[in-house]
């Protein structure tokens, strides 16, 4: 059986960060990387709205980054912002417009 990937998307659909989906790192799993960046946020004191604008914000920001010019924290929290807006159910793994899909290699 082949595995699932999870794949995040820089903009024009440019293939940013595949993640396999095993067994140690199912969906929960990922959802849960983007279930502990609101959690810390909301110890921070920042609300759900506020974070959700804050993603969104540095999502944009990063997809008008060449990728080249991409440091490497930036990249983990841009993937931890487009996990975290899945698991308030912003974007949809199953919607094309949104940075995240989930397919079968």
């Amino acid at each position: 059986m082949k595995p699932s990937i999870l794949r995040i998307y820089h903009k024009n659909l440019k293939p940013f960060e595949d993640s396999d989906i095993t067994e140690e790192r199912d969906l929960e799993y990922y959802k849960g990387v983007g279930h502990d960046l609101i959690v810390s946020g909301l110890k921070c004191g920042n609300s759900l709205p506020e974070q959700i604008s804050y993603y969104k914000l540095f999502i944009n920001q990063i997809q008008n980054t060449k990728l080249y010019n991409i440091e490497e924290v930036d990249k983990e929290l841009y993937c931890a912002s487009i996990l975290a807006l899945w698991k308030l159910n912003i974007y949809s793994h199953d919607d094309p417009n949104d940075p995240i899909w989930i397919f079968n290699a």
